[in-house]
């Protein structure tokens, strides 16, 4: 079989709906960090006037930090999979829950929370997410 194909589903004789032959393995290139619409944020709860707007100016960091940690997610993915360390199918699949993740971080109202994760890089919260959707 050619390199960089794999094989088809469809048996025998090639008919049927599974097709036949070679389809075209999957490459590096369509492993990317999905796109994603910004949506307004929720307006933060659960402290004082004084705890609110700190817990604002945390998450308007971590949302400035998350493009490079998106990109290093992605980075990543497409290292593992070229090493073979992970499949097509994990890496598109973890990058979408990266953006699941953002996208919780983005959106999540509560000022306590964001106080209590300050010294947390964004990375790290993505990462800790996203281990806990994979199990």
């Amino acid at each position: 079989m050619a390199k960089g194909y794999t094989k088809g589903k469809g048996g025998k004789g090639g008919g049927g709906r599974g097709g036949g032959g070679a389809q075209p393995a999957p490459d590096r290139s369509s492993i990317v960090v999905p796109e994603f619409t910004s949506t307004a944020m929720r307006k933060m709860t659960g402290g004082t006037e004084k705890q609110v707007a700190w817990a604002e100016s945390i998450r308007s960091q971590m949302i400035k930090d998350a493009p490079a940690a998106l990109k290093r997610f992605e980075s990543e993915a497409r290292s593992a999979f070229d090493e073979g360390t992970m499949s097509h199918d994990k890496a598109v699949q973890t990058l979408g829950l990266t953006v699941g993740a953002y996208q919780r971080i983005r959106h999540a109202n509560n000022a306590k929370w964001f106080i209590d994760n300050r010294n947390q890089s964004v990375y790290r919260i993505i990462t800790s997410l996203v281990k806990d959707q994979l199990k």
